[in-house]
């Protein structure tokens, strides 16, 4: 009874958790844009130790191996879309641009590229898809050894 209660209290008065994040400072957009180069950088490194160990042969890697590729991909597309984002000027948005509802006004190829970078997320979903089936996978296969 106290876990209903707890719950329905819990969702009756929370405040909208928006997944955006802006980053109008400069100071947070290199941090960022530094940490988008770095994953990308460490995940190349993770398909190649994967790729000179042959272990791109095993089912399991092998999706590991994509799961790092694509987040290569997912993290140069995420970088190009926050530099399209700071070449925006003000007057292309509609509303406030920390208003998770703002509006963009499609007016020029900036604009276009800002607004397909946006859809950056879809990729994580088909990158922790290939991460679960990847190491549940290797987890079956070390307890169907015994090696747990």
């Amino acid at each position: 009874m106290i876990l209903l209660i707890t719950t329905l209290l819990f969702f009756g008065v929370a405040s909208p958790a928006w997944g955006l994040q802006t980053h109008r400072a400069p100071e947070g957009l290199y941090v960022h844009q530094m940490a988008h180069l770095f994953l990308a950088f460490s995940m190349a490194a993770f398909a190649y130790r994967i790729k000179a160990f042959s272990l791109k042969q095993r089912p399991h890697w092998a999706k590991l191996f994509y799961m790092a590729l694509i987040f290569v991909f997912w993290n140069l597309w995420a970088f190009g879309g926050h530099i399209c984002e700071e070449l925006l000027p003000e007057e292309y948005f509609i509303g406030p641009i920390t208003d998770p509802n703002h509006l963009l006004i499609l007016q020029d190829t900036v604009a276009y590229l800002y607004y397909i970078t946006r859809w950056d997320n879809l990729f994580l979903v088909i990158i922790f898809w290939l991460f679960y089936r990847g190491l549940d996978g290797l987890a079956r296969k070390i307890r169907s050894e015994g090696r747990v």
